[in-house]
């Protein structure tokens, strides 16, 4: 089996190789876990190399012992700037990289295409009365379960009120698959929620048009694009309490 080290140096020749066979003029990171190689091969070929947080990096880790692990090393490549840059998508998640030893982090709301979600024609004929839509990655930090279950202590079978849920095409999610198909597999046991699986960008417009509410029962975020989404289309979004929803929606 492949230790960590190797996997890690195997990562770090892989990039190299790219840099060199394709002329690659920077470099762009967006996960903490692959951040030692990504700095050390800019370095290395003394490139510009980007780093975005896009999420709360005590969120990246399965358990103590690897933040414990991983948290020296994060702070030795943000403190000794070995990243030219480092992007944050919200205020909350550059004080968070603060916290881990980065001295300058920008913060830099995505922009989005919101024209497609704005002043609809088409709405989606729910087969419900009222309408509370769940829209994302169909995974443990979004808290799809926790939607699930408060759904059916208050509303279940008994109203004419339905929880739909628009996410993972179920065949193409790798290591969620089997959290994915859990969720499906409570949906099926209600029949008012519903499980529409993968819906392509420029339909999602008329799922929002035809909600009532966007629910985002999310543990953990850095800027989710669904809320600007439901906003563009005038959806009110109900939300976990978090940095970074208040962030955004106050």
């Amino acid at each position: 089996r492949e230790s960590k080290f190797s996997a890690v140096t195997n990562l770090l020749r892989t990039i190299s190789e790219n840099i060199d066979q394709h002329d690659l003029h920077a470099l762009y990171c967006f996960a903490f876990r692959i951040a030692p190689p990504v700095a050390l091969a800019g370095k290395y070929a003394e490139i510009p190399t980007f780093f975005q947080c896009g999420v709360e990096w005590t969120e990246s880790f399965d358990s103590k012992l690897e933040k414990l692990t991983w948290v020296p090393i994060l702070k030795s490549i943000f403190r000794t700037g070995m990243f030219d840059e480092t992007i944050c998508l919200t205020s909350y998640l550059s004080e968070q990289m603060v916290e881990l030893g980065e001295n300058d982090p920008k913060t830099i709301y995505p922009i989005y295409d919101s024209d497609m979600f704005e002043y609809g024609t088409e709405v989606y004929d729910y087969p419900e009365e009222k309408v509370i839509l769940y829209v994302g990655r169909i995974s443990p930090e979004k808290g799809p379960k926790r939607l699930i279950n408060g759904f059916n202590r208050t509303v279940g079978n008994e109203q004419d009120i339905g929880l739909h849920f628009v996410g993972d095409n179920l065949e193409d999610v790798g290591s969620r698959a089997e959290y994915a198909k859990s969720i499906r597999n409570m949906s099926d046991d209600c029949r008012n929620i519903h499980y529409h699986g993968w819906v392509e960008y420029d339909e999602l417009g008329k799922y929002y048009a035809g909600a009532d509410v966007v629910a985002l029962p999310s543990y953990t975020e850095g800027f989710p694009a669904v809320v600007k989404e439901a906003l563009s289309n005038s959806t009110p979004v109900v939300c976990s309490d978090i940095p970074a929803f208040r962030e955004i929606i106050c």
